[in-house]
């Protein structure tokens, strides 16, 4: 399994109280690429290619973003997206048919995460509408 995850930056380490960047390999115990605008689409895919199942974690992306960007050039059959943020990052992920919501990225919602896709057992409700 490959974990594709944001880098955050200044704006965002504010989400984490202790200020450093986490991220779901560290706690899936999976390889991993830590992306931002630095790191070349055309990599990540070639890297991703080797890999069965992809984890895309998204972080309050939008249409034009590097996130969306890398999404739209991965292999939908096996991916695994995870908003790490808002539930309405979906709205930006044409045919996206994986799809987990963690609302923040802190240590315990990544440990819970790493729980659920080990063990597949996942809360199937939101509290709110996506509309999609």
């Amino acid at each position: 399994m490959l974990s594709i995850f944001p880098k955050f930056g200044a704006a965002s380490l504010i989400d984490n109280k202790d200020n450093e960047q986490i991220s779901l390999g560290k706690y899936f115990g999976c390889d991993e690429i830590i992306y931002d605008r630095e790191n070349s689409l055309e990599k990540i895919v070639q890297k991703s290619k080797n890999y069965d199942k992809i984890i895309l974690a998204t972080y309050n992306t939008n249409k034009d973003s590097f996130a969306n960007k890398i999404y739209d050039l991965l292999e939908k059959d096996k991916l695994i997206v995870v908003a790490t943020r808002s539930p309405f990052d979906i709205i930006h992920l044409n045919d996206c048919k994986t799809y987990v919501c963690t609302f923040d990225c802190t240590k315990e919602s990544l440990f819970a995460l790493t729980d659920a896709l080990k063990t597949n057992k996942f809360s199937t409700k939101l509290p709110v509408n996506l509309n999609i």
